[in-house]
């Protein structure tokens, strides 16, 4: 008689109990865990506020109070080529101390528009020599020629991930003989989208298992916690759309450096709102925010890392391409398709454009079988809704209060912002190469025709003249 499938004995399998479950223990310094526990209960306002030398977080434990004054704050953006991007083109960053703000927040000369304590702000740009040579698709955009602020490097992946270790691993250097690392706080616009992107792209940078962030904070979720961003939460304001209603340019976008540069400027501007600082000033807000790129590049004395000057056409640092006289470069995959190279055009193989645009194919059919598969939203019956009340509200979500109390001391008035003539001083300071790998436009990517959908990049279109009502006032 045989034996049916039935009758086979089912192996059973314990499911483990509360009791058997091993947790792996934080192993960090216990100072760093107690202010990341205390920081997650603040808003991000409230933590950007702390950061700046505005009011501390409350309730912070004994063990964190002293470390709480040496927040070291991490501004971060990354670029890709539009083409595929997947390939990581340019890491920007802005950072700076509370403690480099302490004394100016105590003489409360904080300079027109805060321009004082964003003097503090320290700029660098960084362009990856793996992927220097791919070409910006936008006439219309300077890329890495446009960058203005800070200086520029070039640095391979590998040195790109050693430079953002050591800003993340700071061992304090404090007469009070405090010790461990500097806790630090990573600001971002859509923060998550370039924290993730330096974690899963070429760079492999992933800043949590490094146990020194105690928070990550949102310059789109600051604007919320302010109440001057009241749209639906798919709808996130671009960083094009929140320059632009601080009174300032958010001109050669989508280079690194200045989003980074403009992201942070922008936290400075909402959490000032209200301040003394922001009336009766000789200066405007353009003025200053030129100013701020100027000074960045004027007294910028230290490199992280890299080559000022590096040749993607044979592939050494010491001079640009176009200044290089090298013959004879030798090309692996151009050679073994039987391209026809042009005179000039000769290259080495790690810049070679038939891998690049290769890569990229592979890419964009992935992309189409992702989209095929994709299943179609339900409709939104907002989109139905006539074009002028779609246009009231894209532009409507911008509410400024009015007639509060300065988060440093003061009385607030509603007195409208200074507003200086566009186009600002014009100012370039010097940028790693002059072959700019940038994005631009479309879908959330800046430009006007779009609302700040997904990531937020974009911004609906604002009227000529139409920023002069806008008044900015402190909770």
């Amino acid at each position: 008689m045989s034996t049916s499938a039935q009758d086979t004995p089912v192996p059973v399998v314990a499911t483990p109990s509360a009791s058997t479950i091993t947790t792996i223990p934080d192993t960090r310094d216990p100072a760093i865990i107690a202010l990341e526990s205390c920081f997650e209960k603040a808003t991000d306002l409230e933590v950007w506020l702390h950061c700046i030398g505005g009011p501390r977080i409350k309730n912070i434990p004994g063990i964190a109070d002293d470390l709480a004054d040496h927040i070291n704050i991490v501004c971060l953006d990354c670029e890709h080529w539009s083409t595929n991007t997947d390939e990581t083109t340019e890491v920007g960053i802005a950072t700076f101390a509370r403690q480099d703000v302490l004394p100016i927040v105590a003489t409360k000369d904080f300079g027109d528009h805060g321009e004082h304590l964003m003097e503090q702000i320290r700029f660098y740009l960084f362009r990856t020599i793996e992927t220097c040579h791919l070409p910006n698709q936008n006439p219309d955009s300077r890329g890495v020629n446009g960058n203005r602020f800070g200086k520029g490097r070039f640095v391979t992946f590998a040195q790109a991930r050693e430079i953002l270790t050591n800003l993340f691993v700071q061992p304090i250097k404090d007469p009070k003989g405090i010790k461990g690392n500097y806790p630090i706080v990573v600001l971002g616009h859509d923060v998550g989208h370039d924290k993730n992107n330096l974690k899963s792209k070429a760079i492999a940078f992933d800043m949590d298992p490094i146990g020194t962030v105690v928070r990550y904070i949102d310059t789109q979720i600051m604007t919320r916690d302010k109440g001057y961003w009241t749209m639906p939460r798919n709808e996130q304001i671009g960083l094009r759309r929140l320059v632009e209603e601080l009174a300032f340019e958010h001109s050669d976008s989508h280079t690194a450096a200045n989003d980074a540069g403009r992201t942070v400027m922008c936290a400075f501007q909402i959490a000032l709102g209200g301040d003394p600082c922001k009336r009766g000033c000789r200066k405007s807000m353009l003025e200053v925010a030129d100013d701020i790129e100027y000074h960045s590049v004027a007294t910028f004395d230290e490199s992280l890392g890299g080559v000022d000057k590096y040749c993607w056409k044979c592939g050494t640092a010491g001079h640009m391409k176009a200044d290089c006289t090298a013959t004879g470069l030798h090309c692996d995959e151009c050679e073994e398709n039987g391209c026809y190279i042009k005179p000039g055009d000769e290259h080495v193989t790690l810049h070679c454009m038939c891998i690049a645009n290769g890569k990229a194919k592979v890419r964009r059919a992935k992309d189409a079988v992702a989209r095929a598969l994709k299943k179609p939203k339900p409709r939104d019956l907002s989109r139905g809704m006539s074009s002028s009340r779609a246009r009231f509200m894209a532009r409507g979500g911008f509410h400024p209060p009015s007639g509060l109390v300065s988060y440093f001391g003061g009385t607030s008035h509603d007195t409208p912002l200074h507003y200086g003539p566009p186009g600002g001083r014009g100012y370039v300071p010097p940028s790693p190469g002059g072959n700019p790998s940038r994005g631009f436009g479309g879908r959330g990517q800046g430009e006007y025709e779009n609302v700040s959908w997904g990531r937020g990049r974009g911004g609906s279109h604002i009227q000529q003249g139409g920023q002069g009502g806008l008044t900015w006032a402190s909770h």
